[in-house]
């Protein structure tokens, strides 16, 4: 009972979201996020309060985008680690990642990294060339999304020679088994912590999206994952205390909770799409800014 509790306390009869739903309500608050980063934001810092009546509304206006926004990251990193559990071909999974992360770089700097009087011209090369220092320290999503599955395919693997180890050395020595079992166990702990060490490294000094944040908490899901509300519990926490903004972020951490463990409707080309949306989308907004500016 208590270890129902624990993995996840919402009855099954309630979990009704798939895998699909909870992507699109993801694609939706980054979408709404990206507009109030990438649009708002710039018109706000040019003394426009578009639509509103005063230069406050819009200030309002543009932070009750970003809140919603926070719902999006979490959710994103929950079906990252479903799809590493879910996936037969892991290695096309990361190649995927890695393909969107670099068609989305450009994007990515044009519509959420430029700013001042960069944040209005067409001219992408001057925005590179004058903005370079600024692009160097900032990496789309995507980087951290794929930092985080290779982390965990590689603490997973530890974890998986250890009980090969360990089983073998039960059929060679049943008499010390447990001793055994323990040492690799605690041998595939320590690996991993390393390896979640180089990881969070890395992220830092790729200055990928949520940096060693979002690596943190791909592997508090990823170790974690049969204790859904712990996991849930504990991301939202460790987010709510030490990234900006993510305090608002607790509805992509309560959401899971009625995810019913199927697919749902995106699928095939559909599936491309979805990956297509975040380069595509930052275009648009991108060229929106520079007509409205």
């Amino acid at each position: 009972m208590i270890r129902d509790v624990l993995n996840n306390p919402v009855p099954v009869r309630f979990r009704k979201i798939s895998g699909s739903v909870l992507k699109t309500v993801a694609v939706v608050t980054m979408l709404i996020d990206h507009i109030g980063a990438g649009l708002l934001q710039p018109m706000l810092l040019a003394g426009s309060h578009f639509f509103m009546p005063d230069w406050s509304g819009g200030v309002s206006f543009y932070y009750v985008t970003r809140y919603i926004g926070r719902m999006a990251f979490p959710i994103y990193v929950f079906l990252l680690v479903e799809g590493f559990s879910h996936s037969r071909n892991l290695k096309g999974y990361a190649l995927q990642l890695l393909l969107f992360a670099l068609l989305s770089e450009l994007p990515f700097d044009l519509a959420l990294i430029a700013e001042g009087q960069y944040a209005n011209t067409t001219d992408v090369a001057g925005i590179l060339i004058s903005e370079y220092r600024r692009i160097a320290t900032h990496q789309n999503v995507f980087f951290t999304l794929l930092l985080g599955l290779l982390m965990i395919i590689l603490m997973d693997r530890c974890f998986l020679l250890a009980k090969r180890a360990s089983d073998d050395a039960a059929r060679k020595r049943p008499e010390a088994a447990g001793k055994r079992s323990v040492f690799f166990y605690l041998l595939a702990l320590l690996s991993s912590f390393v390896i979640f060490v180089v990881f969070y490294l890395l992220a830092d000094l790729l200055h990928t999206d949520y940096s060693h944040h979002g690596i943190i908490l791909a592997a508090v899901f990823y170790l974690m994952r049969k204790a859904l509300l712990l996991s849930l519990s504990a991301g939202y926490l460790y987010f709510a205390e030490f990234v900006y903004l993510e305090v608002y972020s607790l509805p992509g951490f309560v959401l899971p909770l009625f995810y019913n463990g199927k697919r749902g409707f995106i699928r095939g080309g559909l599936k491309i799409a979805f990956y297509l949306f975040y380069p595509v989308h930052l275009v648009i907004l991108y060229l929106v800014r520079c007509a409205l500016l």
